[in-house]
């Protein structure tokens, strides 16, 4: 996180990610760590370099694989 802003209705919140050039221009950039409440209307994004753009801002979800027998105390939890 590299600034927060409050307000009565909400935060800004921006962080900083550095991108190495790609050797054909294109860059793909994930930043993780969001909280899922995130609205995803609300996530914007801008390049400072010159000549350097945004063309898509997206958020996605994504649920990392657990081992078995973690997956089985969980399913124990819930169904107490």
């Amino acid at each position: 996180m590299d600034a927060v802003t409050v307000y009565a209705s909400g935060a800004l919140c921006q962080r900083r990610v550095v991108v190495d050039g790609a050797p054909d221009g294109v860059s793909r950039v994930r930043v993780g760590g969001l909280p899922l409440a995130a609205d995803a209307g609300s996530l914007r994004a801008r390049a400072v370099s010159p000549g350097v753009g945004v063309t898509d801002v997206r958020r996605e979800l994504r649920a990392e694989p657990q081992a078995p027998e973690r997956l089985a105390a969980l399913k124990q939890d819930v169904d107490a």
